[in-house]
């Protein structure tokens, strides 16, 4: 009867309902997957972009390039390196000590940094002062990390010895062409001084007076303590 039709036109809607509930439900399941797949598809185009174009995360000027061009390389492959920064501002001198050497030297005491292409019986060095003394001996690795090549540190740091870091400041002069100070000249007329230029260091870590080296001497030889 009219009952048994109104229970049968009930159950349609529900079932209508329920259709229209699942029809929703898969209709947002499908966007969802849409969307996961854009995601996908954008990673792997950044991810492409970045494997097919290298790029530094800071600007500066290229110093060395140890790749060439259709090379195949492996990530985590040295490229070169860079002078990060303003490439006319004040450099700083770093410079690697025996242990046993480097815990004499202190910040405030004067150096002289002569660099290798430079003949210090003729030139003297670049005049400077300390400025700080790594508290701890320094590692091959950790010297890489700033240094940039591990070639360079091999000669800085002989047989991998762990070594005592010593930054300096050198002190600028207008007057001579490389624009630093030189202890017993103007220093090379046609010297370019540039970041990543090795040297040796030279600390002075006492200063007496000639009489005290004399002083000892003559007591023995008079007998005198």
């Amino acid at each position: 009867g009219i009952s048994q039709l109104e229970a049968q036109l009930q159950e349609l809607e529900t079932k209508d309902k329920r259709l229209e509930q699942e029809n929703l439900q898969a209709s947002s399941n499908r966007k969802n997957q849409i969307e996961e797949v854009k995601r996908n598809i954008a990673q792997f185009e950044k991810q492409y972009d970045d494997n097919r174009q290298i790029k530094s995360p800071h600007a500066g000027c290229i110093l060395e390039l140890t790749a060439s061009s259709g090379s195949v390389l492996n990530q985590g492959t040295r490229l070169g390196s860079i002078q990060v920064g303003d490439t006319s501002s004040q450099m700083v001198g770093v410079a690697y000590f025996p242990v046993g050497v480097g815990k004499k030297i202190k910040p405030g005491m004067k150096l002289q940094i002569t660099p290798d292409m430079v003949h210090r019986e003729r030139f003297g060095g670049i005049v400077g002062t300390v400025t700080s003394v790594s508290t701890f001996p320094v590692t091959k690795q950790g010297a890489t990390s700033l240094v940039g090549n591990a070639e360079v540190v091999e000669g800085l740091m002989p047989q991998g010895k762990a070594m005592i870091e010593v930054r300096g400041q050198l002190q600028l002069d207008s007057s001579t062409p490389s624009g630093y100070e030189w202890s017993s000249s103007q220093g090379p007329s046609n010297l370019k001084i540039s970041t990543g230029t090795t040297a040796t260091t030279r600390v002075t870590v006492e200063e007496q007076a000639p009489i005290t080296f004399v002083l000892p001497i003559l007591r023995e030889w008079s007998g005198l303590f």
